[in-house]
């Protein structure tokens, strides 16, 4: 397989994450890209120096006392250079590997444009949305309404509610609890399939 890049652009908690899981236990050549990580890189050393805290916590009450920051640096670097970000991503894809790179978190229209003019015959977009889910900000409102409106995808998908679905199939809250994991990945299994076949191979 030659190299691939697979651009995924929705709402926060849309399902682009379980979508690349889902893409990485087909095929280990699916590589994610994300540009909040580069954000985590950039900030990780003076979180831990000055508020003891690392950028990658996975503590929720940590999170929410680092989130400002990281949400103001995100915002500061855009302002000095719209591509800072863009950049940062574009950096870490190495042309000969023959991997597909997936963006998992393109959430502005430069991103997007960016990406497809720095690989303009190999890059494929898909949008991503799910059922129930909204914009998680004005932020987000403003910026999927310029994408929605200037940007043609190779494919939109809309992921149906897994809660509806358990909640038609299952009965107790306990059976329900302990199935859900397992229905969402393989459902995301599923869409990953579809995305390899119609929009990786379907050339």
């Amino acid at each position: 397989m030659n190299l691939k890049v697979l651009v995924l652009s929705g709402y926060a908690r849309s399902g682009k994450d379980s979508l690349y899981d889902g893409l990485r236990s087909n095929d280990e050549r699916f590589e994610r890209i994300a540009f909040a990580d580069a954000l985590k890189d950039d900030i990780d050393p003076f979180l831990r120096q000055h508020v003891g805290i690392s950028a990658w916590t996975t503590d929720n009450g940590e999170k929410a006392i680092i989130r400002p920051m990281l949400v103001a640096y995100g915002e500061a670097m855009r302002a000095v250079n719209a591509d800072y970000w863009l950049n940062k991503g574009l950096d870490k894809v190495d042309e000969y590997s023959g991997r597909v790179y997936v963006f998992t978190d393109a959430r502005y229209e430069n991103e997007i444009f960016g990406i497809q003019k720095r690989f303009p015959t190999v890059s494929k977009t898909i949008r991503i949305k799910r059922e129930g889910n909204s914009p998680a900000n004005n932020e987000e409102i403003v910026s999927f309404a310029l994408i929605d409106s200037n940007i043609e995808f190779d494919k939109e998908i809309t992921i149906p509610s897994i809660d509806d679905k358990l909640k038609e199939t299952l009965g107790s809250h306990s059976e329900y609890r302990e199935k859900r994991d397992a229905l969402i990945s393989d459902e995301f299994k599923n869409i990953a399939k579809k995305v390899i076949e119609e929009v990786i191979n379907g050339e």
